[in-house]
């Protein structure tokens, strides 16, 4: 009996140690990748895996003693390192491993993380090698630039356009409020409102002339986040009776630190930019 059993256990034993010798080469080979990215070698880095040639940085952090491995069915083997990390480890034919995938090792840079992620500009369904390919999309780069300004172009308002006549002296107290509904302050610089300035009279017999009074250039007051400033002037109003109304335009010339910064995203701006190719 104790000579069947163990001739039972030996094929198992065996093959345990079969297992455990692959993972402890795989794991050795992750943590020599993980060495040559700390160390910046890129020549290593690249030879263990090509696709890293895609990526302006790496970041990865492995423990032999940490990592998750586990083989598939195809030979290849997933290693799991945490944080949303992960490689895919294949072994060639001469023995040699090297990494053809991975998700979360492609470092994205601190100042463009954020809008990235927020515009659906990154998918973290997609291999890292993916993500660098439709990172390097400029034209979205132009697509995004003109939906952020068509954006705030809605958010800097003139809220209030109104003028006070005095029929005595003939003059009209012109008040134009703008209003900024980012979160962030405008400014002074990064804007300007052209108010135009009309009147209309009439005479006697009910004719009605209309004329542009004066022009005003508005600007130079920071707008704070969330709220407005006010711009006061006086203009002519000759005639019996006139009307005054004032017609305003804005003209934007924010940074695009600003722009970047006072931008909302909805999740959505990749995948409407790729509609719009079509």
């Amino acid at each position: 009996m104790k000579k069947i059993l163990i001739s039972l256990l030996a094929p198992a034993a065996a093959l345990l140690l079969t297992a455990c010798s692959g993972d402890g080469e795989v794991r050795q080979f992750v943590t020599d990748f993980a060495m040559a990215v700390s160390t910046g070698d890129r020549a290593t880095m690249e030879k263990m895996y090509p696709d890293a040639a895609l990526a302006e940085a790496l970041s990865i952090e492995a423990n032999a003693d940490s990592m998750q491995v586990e083989k598939a069915d195809d030979g290849t083997y997933t290693v799991s390192l945490g944080d949303g990390k992960d490689l895919i480890v294949a072994k060639g034919d001469d023995g040699t491993f090297s990494i053809k995938s991975s998700h979360g090792v492609f470092a994205i840079p601190a100042d463009k993380e954020a809008l990235v992620k927020s515009t659906g500009w990154y998918d973290p369904s997609l291999t890292d090698a993916e993500n660098a390919v439709r990172l390097s999309d400029s034209l979205f780069v132009d697509f995004l630039s003109e939906k952020a300004a068509a954006q705030l172009q809605e958010k800097i308002t003139v809220t209030k356009n109104d003028a006070d006549v005095d029929d005595f002296y003939k003059r009209a107290t012109c008040t134009v409020v703008v209003s900024n509904a980012t979160d962030q302050e405008l400014p002074g610089d990064a804007y300007s409102v052209k108010a135009d300035v009309y009147v209309s009279d009439g005479d006697v017999w009910g004719n009605v002339s209309t004329w542009l009074e004066q022009t005003k250039q508005l600007t130079g007051k920071p707008i704070p986040a969330g709220g407005n400033v006010e711009y006061t002037f006086t203009s002519d109003a000759p005639g019996r009776a006139p009307t005054v109304n004032i017609k305003c335009a804005v003209t934007l010339n924010p940074t695009p630190d600003f722009v970047v910064a006072a931008y909302k995203a909805t999740g959505t701006e990749y995948q409407d930019y790729v509609n719009s190719q079509k």
